[in-house]
């Protein structure tokens, strides 16, 4: 599984460099005037997760199970 993984981080990091050359290729105007500005960030809050219900729950035929 560690050898998946490191195996899928190199294909990932040779595939990143791919698309930085391919999109390093276009030029975006900027001081001119004409080009698109780039977008404003806010930066995004995130809300705690729920806390765990563990509350104990109730078997569903009350506990009588059976073999298959």
């Amino acid at each position: 599984m560690v050898e998946e993984a490191n195996a899928a981080a190199v294909t990932m990091k040779q595939e990143a460099g791919n698309l930085q050359s391919l999109v390093a290729r276009f030029r975006l105007k900027t001081q001119t005037g004409g080009g698109v500005r780039p977008r404003e960030t806010t930066p995004l809050a995130f809300a705690p997760a729920p806390a765990a219900d563990l509350t104990p729950r109730r078997i569903a035929n009350g506990g009588d199970w059976k073999d298959f």
